[in-house]
């Protein structure tokens, strides 16, 4: 229910069209229906009407019924979809919505060449190339990052820490669930309609069908030697290789499989660090469910080193010491699920 403050928070909302007009706003609100809200912070939302016209980093959120459409000029623009918030900060060289939950459909039909436009979530960023294209997140119940992008024209590129989806052409769309741990990532990628490429630490490369679904294991301390893969469903290629549903875990290095290595201890390793990492940053655990988290990820990271080592895939030369101190992956969330 609307409080009585609220036809008066709106009415501020529409009298900064005028102020605005002068300062050229960088947005304003071409349509809005049921429960949409703006301000400069979360905690200082307040009911917005169409026409207001918005300056600077600017909080926007809908509620399970409202929508919203916002225009950045005549052809450019974005538009939130129910039970979604995200922070804007449109204009100068570089232009950066951080989707916190929810979804957006961005819509850059002019966009200006020169000058940049992101999409940007805790599970990775999408970065525009003048182009129609959705993108959802949604924090996992297990602690995942999960983002989903579909593109209805143009182009875009989906980047995350540990690598990249150089190219998401038009018609073509994904799913990514990055697990983060302290020594390690676990990728879950589906390709939908088209076929994509997974480049990793800048040079391991997987292609994976239109329609399939794999699990890159991303030991943080050895990506730049190698990542493992597994097909869960349909197929994927490594340079001439094709791999296949239920087949044997690889290790890839570059554009080629390491032959005779068998990956899938490294695969569950991965899986015990990060997903017990990604649990324990989770609001609403007690202290020992906490502790015990935190155990579970260290004998993970030890299982990590011992995958490697026993599948021979390591050359014989000291380890440099893991820091994680400086990195993003490891961000404690909020209880929204962003670092």
């Amino acid at each position: 229910m609307m409080s009585r403050r609220t036809p008066v928070l709106a009415m501020v909302w529409v009298l900064a069209v005028a102020v605005l007009g002068v300062q050229a706003a960088d947005f304003t609100i071409g349509s809005a229906s049921g429960d949409v809200q703006a301000g400069k912070a979360k905690d200082t939302l307040a009911a917005v009407a169409v026409g207001a016209a918005f300056k600077g980093a600017t909080v926007l959120q809908t509620g399970p019924d409202g929508q919203v459409a916002a225009s950045i000029d005549e052809k450019n623009g974005f538009r939130l979809h129910p039970d979604t918030r995200l922070k804007a900060d449109i204009g100068g060289k570089a232009s950066r919505v951080t989707l916190e939950k929810g979804a957006v459909t961005s819509t850059l039909d002019a966009w200006p060449a020169g000058k940049a436009y992101e999409v940007a979530t805790p599970a990775g960023k999408v970065v525009a190339r003048g182009t129609t294209f959705t993108v959802a997140y949604v924090l996992g119940p297990d602690g995942q990052r999960v983002a989903t992008v579909d593109v209805a024209q143009g182009e875009v590129e989906f980047v995350t820490p540990e690598g990249s989806v150089p190219s998401l052409a038009a018609n073509a769309g994904m799913t990514l669930s990055r697990t983060v741990g302290q020594e390690s990532t676990m990728l879950t990628v589906t390709a939908k309609d088209a076929p994509l490429t997974l480049v990793l630490g800048d040079r391991h490369r997987i292609t994976v069908a239109a329609g399939s679904t794999v699990r890159v294991a991303v030991p943080l301390r050895y990506i730049d030697r190698f990542v493992a893969v597994a097909v869960d469903s349909g197929s994927a290629t490594v340079g001439s290789q094709a791999l296949s549903a239920g087949s044997q875990p690889v290790y890839v290095a570059g554009a080629a499989v390491i032959p005779n290595a068998d990956a899938s201890a490294l695969m569950a390793a991965v899986q015990a660090e990060s997903s017990a990492f990604a649990q324990s940053q989770l609001p609403g655990l007690t202290d020992e469910q906490r502790t015990a988290l935190l155990e579970a990820q260290r004998l993970g990271a030890q299982a990590i080193v011992a995958a490697v080592t026993d599948a021979g895939v390591l050359e014989r030369k000291p380890l440099l010491p893991f820091v994680p101190g400086d990195r993003l992956f490891a961000t404690p969330l909020s209880p929204s699920g962003t670092p």
